[in-house]
């Protein structure tokens, strides 16, 4: 048991670890995915669609949930 409480505990330490360094990545992340021709609207509306607007602890909770339930998004 002490073992499968650590394995929980280094798992949630390196999601942890990955959150942030995609957080902390230069460049906003829209830039990648949109066009240059778009209009500011349109970016800010992907930007919405995408939660980057949310809070920071509630892109951290979800982003915590889909890793649970193995919900990796869209593949491009």
């Amino acid at each position: 048991i002490r073992r499968t409480i650590l394995l929980v505990f280094v798992i949630y330490a390196i999601l942890t670890i990955m959150f942030a360094l995609f957080k902390l990545a230069p460049g906003d992340p829209t830039a990648i995915f949109i066009d240059s021709n778009f209009s500011s609207e349109m970016i800010e509306r992907q930007r919405e669609l995408w939660g980057l607007n949310d809070p920071i602890w509630v892109q951290y909770l979800r982003y915590l949930r889909n890793m649970a339930t193995f919900d990796f998004g869209n593949s491009f």
